[in-house]
Parts: C-alpha cells; structure tokens; sequence
C-alpha cells in the first residue's frame, strides 16, 4: 500500500472514532517523512484534538518559525486563548492580521483579546472599524464589555441591546444584558435576561453560574444552592 492510501484508511480509522490508534500509526508516517509541512500539521491537529498539547505547540511552532505556516498561527493562537495566555494570543493575531487584515474575523479575536488585557481603548477602536462597513452583533457586544468595564453603564447597556436585537436568541448578550443590570441593581431586568438565556439553553454553564451569583446576592439561598449544583 502506498503512502497516499494508508494516509487515507488512518485517517478513515480516526474519523470513525479510534482516534489513538489512528494517530500512532500517522505519527509514524510523519517521522519517516518530517520534511512533509502538510504531514506535521495535520498531526498537531490531531495532537490539539487529543490534548497533546504540548507536543501541538512544538508542531505548531516549528511550522511558523520555518515556513510562517498561518493555519499554525491561528490554531496556535486558539490554544493560547483558551488557556488564558492573553499576550501571546495578540501576537499572534497580530501575525494572522498582517497577512489577512481585512477578516473581520480575526478582527473581533484582536478586540476580545485587547478586553481581557485590559486594554480597552484599543478593544473599542477594533470594534469601532468592524462597525464603520458592517452591522456586527460581536463588536458590539465586546465594545458593551469595554464599557461595562469602566463603569459606562448606560453606554454598555445601549451596545448590548443593539447587539441583542442583531441577534435576538444569543444566550451571550443575553448574559451580559442580566450581569450588567445586576450591577446596577436591576434586579427584575437582569432576573429576566439571565431567565430568557436559561429558557434557551438549560444547560449553560454561564448562564447557571450568573443565576446562582445572582440569587445569593438577592437572599434566595435555595434558587442559588439549585443553580450552583446544576452549573457543576
């Protein structure tokens, strides 16, 4: 059988469900074929998807250093997202922007990144520039976190209703419309979003998480003890 055809059965094994044992035997093609761009990416994919995440990064890495690999760059930058590592995240969007810098896309990742640094000037004005051509739900609502962050209510209040009727059963919105009327005790309002986000998914983790806060806060112990213990 030759390389092309095994390459096609592991990758029919792993996509059936036996993932290990397809990833062992593509991991041994890919050592005798390092050179093979296409080969190493494909297994820090596998590696990502397998929370191999050490040995994806070295891939990934390798990839940007030696061909400035942009699939690597923005599944790398995935990576450090999630794990919270928020510089590097910039970086590298940086990075992906400089080669596709009209993807609005990868605009809103660079806002939401500059937000969790704090840095929220510059999250607004990525926002402000995805606005000028495009009605765009996100970029409202990250440039309402912004403003809820430096205590601009009624400005975050405006930003996550225009981005609520953009997109009218986003469980998002919806959880940062009831946090936002919480901290300005609205009560009733913000019982009545995080409740609407529930009613759309009851299984939220978010949307369970800010009615227990909330209800601790308003006195109602059991309501709080019930959502804690189903947020778990």
């Amino acid at each position: 059988m030759n390389i092309a055809n095994e390459l096609n059965e592991i990758i029919k094994e792993y996509n059936s469900g036996k993932k290990e044992a397809a990833y062992i035997k593509f991991k041994k093609i890919f050592l005798e074929n390092k050179e093979n761009t296409k080969l190493r990416f494909n297994l820090a994919v596998m590696q990502t998807e397998l929370s191999l995440i050490s040995e994806a990064k070295n891939n990934y890495k390798f990839l940007i250093n030696n061909h400035s690999h942009l699939k690597s760059k923005i599944n790398l930058y995935n990576i450090y997202l999630k794990e919270k590592q928020f510089e590097k995240s910039l970086k590298l969007i940086n990075e992906v922007l400089n080669e596709v810098s009209s993807n609005n896309l990868y605009k809103l990742d660079k806002a939401f990144v500059l937000y969790n640094l704090n840095r929220f000037k510059e999250s607004i004005s990525e926002c402000k520039s995805i606005l000028i051509n495009n009605k765009n739900a996100e970029a409202l609502n990250i440039w309402g976190l912004c403003c809820f962050a430096t205590e601009h209510f009624k400005d975050a209040s405006s930003l996550f209703l225009q981005a609520l009727n953009l997109d009218k059963e986003n469980i998002v919105y919806l959880n940062s419309l009831g946090r936002l009327n919480h901290e300005i005790r609205e009560s009733k309002l913000a019982e009545k979003y995080f409740l609407k986000a529930l009613d759309l998914n009851s299984n939220a983790f978010e949307t369970l998480n800010n009615l227990a806060g909330f209800y601790l806060e308003e006195g109602k112990y059991t309501k709080a003890i019930d959502y804690y213990k189903e947020s778990l």
